[in-house]
């Protein structure tokens, strides 16, 4: 399968059905208008005066890359895949610049480099709700020898296709089907069971935040089932978040165990506070965001997570 054979079986089932039976959380059955291409925050700033805010954002951050040994390269590379997604995606406004997302995709990736340096490079990726996609298409470019695994709503795998293709526009392995994984393989949030490798490094990025308990518990599940020796887990989400059905959703009260091997735990320094076009113009996000990286304890399948 081709990118664009993928791109139009993705965009075939998300227009079949939008939202897997069962698998959303309040908060996505709320917000389930905006879910298409265009519903998800895109890396492109737009206009002269988006343009310079971003990049006044940039350095309102640069205290913390300049923490992160990896992010030199991680940027250098972050601009080269976004720079091949506003020629070749569809989506991308003329002259638009970086924004956070761009950003914000770098210093994960950073983190990640950090870690891999020190212990070993992935085999296999998984990105958990990876919006529209800037985050896979950039590990894919500082990893190319690495499987990526997309798991997510049907629109959020619309986008991520397009632009994991804009980004790699000569990738010629692709699959919606993880019993026949290509370089790239899509997996619907309904069916993340049907992933059966082993998984070296998961990733989530402010979207359990968004999910509810039983969606969580089933994504730790997946990965303590495929976890291994070598296995990691990087999340970043939000200390606290209240759903529109008022269940509390709270990063310390996901499944995680006593006996997992935690290698960096605390507030996330890289998503606090954006800049506004108007007073007051540097602005908190909604809420504290906390970063984890740890190595899940296995677990067989059946055993709870």
């Amino acid at each position: 399968m081709n990118g664009q054979e993928v791109q139009r079986v993705l965009l075939d089932g998300f227009q079949a059905q939008p939202m897997p039976a069962g698998q959303v959380s309040s908060y996505w059955r709320q917000y389930a208008g905006s879910l298409d291409r265009t519903g998800f925050e895109s890396p492109y700033a737009c206009g002269t005066a988006r343009r310079m805010l971003s990049a006044l954002e940039r350095v309102s951050y640069r205290q913390v890359t300049r923490q992160l040994a990896g992010f030199p390269r991680a940027w250098a590379t972050a601009l080269d895949v976004f720079a091949d997604m506003t020629r070749r995606d569809p989506a991308a406004p003329p002259g638009a610049g970086p924004n956070f997302n761009v950003l914000k995709a770098a210093c994960v990736a950073s983190v990640l480099l950090d870690h891999w340096d020190r212990h070993a490079w992935p085999a296999t990726i998984a990105i958990i709700g990876d919006g529209y996609g800037m985050l896979g298409a950039l590990l894919s470019r500082l990893a190319p020898k690495t499987r990526v695994y997309a798991i997510d709503l049907p629109a959020g795998l619309v986008a991520q296709a397009s632009s994991y293709c804009a980004a790699n526009p000569e990738e010629t392995s692709w699959s919606v089907d993880p019993s026949q994984s290509g370089r790239f393989t899509f997996v619907r949030a309904d069916q993340i069971e049907s992933v059966t490798t082993s998984i070296d490094c998961a990733v989530n990025v402010a979207s359990m935040q968004e999910m509810d308990r039983a969606g969580i518990a089933r994504y730790f599940t997946l990965l303590r089932e495929r976890s291994h020796g070598g296995s990691h887990f990087y999340c970043v989400n939000r200390v606290e978040k209240t759903l529109p059905d008022g269940a509390v959703i709270r990063f310390d009260q996901f499944p995680w165990r006593a006996d997992d091997t935690v290698f960096i735990d605390g507030p996330c320094p890289f998503y606090t506070h954006y800049l506004a076009a108007r007073p007051r113009f540097l602005r908190p996000f909604d809420g504290s965001h906390w970063h984890r990286l740890a190595h899940l304890v296995p677990i067989v399948p059946g055993e709870r997570a």
